[in-house]
């Protein structure tokens, strides 16, 4: 086991702050010890939620809002939700935001 790395359990910091964010603006949010929520941060600052991972047969897995799922790839659920953050860039267009003065302006010429 390396030390400092969770294996299937949570890290007993993560009892008291269950939300984890890493460099790259991925977002961990524990549910229970084998579920979390991911979440990217957006341009604005504001969190998506773009899948889950789980523990399945001793390894983390991450699964996106489409459906897409991976098999069991990493030992560590920050390692499996980066991996999930880096499909969702690649695969997923972004949708542009539409400021409220455009979504005025089209509600009022329907």
């Amino acid at each position: 086991m390396v030390p400092g790395m969770h294996h299937g359990t949570l890290a007993p910091a993560s009892h008291s702050n269950p939300r984890q964010t890493d460099t790259d603006g991925v977002q961990v949010v524990a549910r229970t010890p084998a579920y979390a929520e991911v979440r990217i941060l957006c341009g604005d600052g504001h969190p998506l939620t773009i899948g889950t991972v789980r523990l399945t047969h001793d390894s983390w897995c991450w699964e996106h809002n489409d459906g897409e799922q991976s098999s069991p790839i990493s030992a560590t659920r920050l390692v499996a939700a980066k991996a999930l953050a880096d499909y969702h860039r690649a695969y997923k267009p972004q949708r542009a935001r539409a400021s409220m003065r455009d979504l005025l302006e089209a509600a009022r010429c329907r």
